[in-house]
């Protein structure tokens, strides 16, 4: 078996106009997995902590200093050239703006965004935990009411077992209280009512 190669990644988010953006590189077209994306980081070199190897990567591919916030998250992936654990920081930018010194491209996209970019393989797993607790943050548990008025109660978040895709559990709170689901990117769109924007469903609190 191959041992596996550590290497780390930052999880760096920013609000932009009250909405959650986390940040993605684009491999160079030249290296293996080109013009996939991937987060910010690299493999770790011999004395280094983890964070200390992030906070070299950022610099070296980014120009920018960051402050390691902690682990979020780690997988093991065999690629067919080499094995890697890598392990997910959330970090912070604390000076300057991203310069794109290797990367092909770079990116801030909101966790719904996710499924529109080719991502590494070994990102997999922790894409979608991305995405699920983006999720479970920003469709709490408890009553809301559609913008057409009828209430529902939100009873929590599942996972589509084939797409990923986080989907809203939720009751009728009228009715003979029918049990329904809808992925959550639709939950959370607005919709457009005689020239005007409202949010399809509006967070009433925790209910009983």
């Amino acid at each position: 078996m191959k041992q596996a190669v550590e290497v780390v990644a930052a999880l760096i988010s920013r609000q932009e106009n009250g909405v959650e953006q986390i940040m993605i590189c684009q491999r160079p077209a030249q290296k293996a997995r080109g013009l996939l994306w991937e987060f910010v980081g690299g493999k770790i070199e011999e004395g280094e902590t983890g964070e200390e190897a992030l906070k070299r990567e950022c610099m070296e591919e980014l120009r920018v200093p960051v402050s390691v916030l902690g682990k979020y998250a780690e997988v093991t992936h065999n690629y067919p050239d080499i094995t890697v654990h890598l392990t997910l920081y959330r970090a912070e930018i604390t000076e300057g703006e991203p310069v794109l010194l290797e990367h092909a491209d770079l990116r801030w996209i909101t966790p719904e965004e996710i499924p529109s970019y080719p991502f590494c393989p070994a990102d997999r797993e922790l894409l979608r935990r991305i995405r699920m607790d983006y999720a479970i943050k920003t469709v709490p548990v408890g009553v809301w009411r559609h913008f057409k008025g009828k209430p529902y109660e939100v009873v929590g978040i599942a996972c589509h077992s084939e797409t990923e895709e986080p989907m809203v559990v939720y009751r009728a709170l009228y009715g003979a209280g029918e049990l329904w689901t809808r992925p959550v990117a639709m939950w959370n769109q607005a919709v457009e009512l005689d020239g005007k924007s409202y949010p399809r469903f509006t967070y009433e609190g925790e209910g009983s």
